[in-house]
């Protein structure tokens, strides 16, 4: 088969593009590119020091364990008109299953954790699993497609978590908000308390804590205190020296300062990254958010005796 023809003006036309390719090109080379300009987000939460709430928050879809729960909890009522009244949804801590299960962002280090678990990681066993795999193997085994996707579709929740962009938006949120975190550490304001914090351990009798809070606890107290175990108990030592790191960290204005430091990370990001978080519509979101919150405080069942 003889090529295709290309009239003269065609070639012309051809001509000028790669002309104007080349242009653009070059002032790139120029100026710089333009996806890595860096841009300043404006859709913020307010402030919140306590719940350490941060600009890149508004992005960030719950998790799909908390999503899959709250869909779980919606179907159950419809399953039961559809004459499946075996399928109860058990219960399960949906919190430490997000915790082991769903990416989330580093929190500080405060009173509030320390008064409830010391220098111990958050427990991420969820004493529920078990009943719930038996619940969703059922579900998807013995139940008909046509049953379950009705009264999915009824519940008209969406999983924000698992569309493209609402993916893409949590993978990058997480990453950025833990390289803020991080590197809030280090900044000049926040290392300017560490001496104020330092005296406030000395003075309450901690004289072998850490050079700064970043290095709480110490490599001998993870030890002794076993802090990489959740199931092992809080001794009351721990939860002493804990609980004064927390005080001290507040008192010398050392939280104060990372929060600030970190929230100041996050305002800006380069172009082509802020591109894939705008794709998110965040009110939409904080809507979705809010319901999957409504759904698991009011509709868990209550945990076994």
């Amino acid at each position: 088969m003889s090529a295709p023809l290309v009239s003269r003006a065609e070639r012309i036309a051809k001509r000028i593009t790669i002309g104007v390719v080349a242009a653009i090109v070059a002032t790139v080379i120029a100026i710089g590119i333009p996806n890595k300009v860096p841009y300043r987000l404006d859709d913020l939460p307010e402030k919140n020091r306590a719940a350490w709430t941060m600009p890149l928050d508004v992005y960030l879809a719950p998790g799909y364990t908390r999503e899959s729960y709250a869909q779980a909890l919606l179907v159950q009522p419809c399953l039961a008109q559809a004459g499946y009244t075996g399928y109860t949804v058990p219960w399960r801590d949906i919190d430490a299953a997000s915790l082991a299960l769903d990416r989330v962002p580093i929190r500080a280090f405060d009173l509030s954790v320390a008064q409830k678990r010391g220098y111990h990681i958050a427990n991420s066993d969820d004493p529920g699993q078990a009943s719930w795999d038996d619940y969703t193997n059922r579900y998807y085994s013995e139940i008909p497609d046509r049953v379950r996707e009705k009264c999915e579709a009824a519940t008209g929740l969406d999983f924000e978590s698992q569309t493209y962009d609402g993916f893409r938006a949590n993978d990058l949120v997480n990453r950025l908000s833990n390289a803020a975190f991080l590197d809030a550490r280090t900044d000049d304001k926040v290392q300017a308390t560490v001496p104020a914090w330092r005296q406030c351990m000395s003075i309450a009798g901690y004289t072998d804590a850490g050079e700064s809070p970043a290095d709480m606890p110490t490599p001998d107290m993870a030890y002794d205190y076993s802090t990489t175990d959740p199931t092992t108990p809080v001794s009351k030592s721990e939860k002493e020296v804990a609980m004064t790191d927390a005080t001290c960290r507040d008192t010398s204005g050392y939280l104060d300062a990372l929060y600030e430091a970190e929230w100041d990370r996050q305002l800006t990001l380069p172009r082509d990254l802020a591109g894939i978080l705008l794709k998110v519509d965040t009110r939409r979101l904080a809507e979705h958010k809010a319901k999957i919150d409504e759904i698991l405080s009011t509709m868990t069942p209550p945990r076994p005796s």
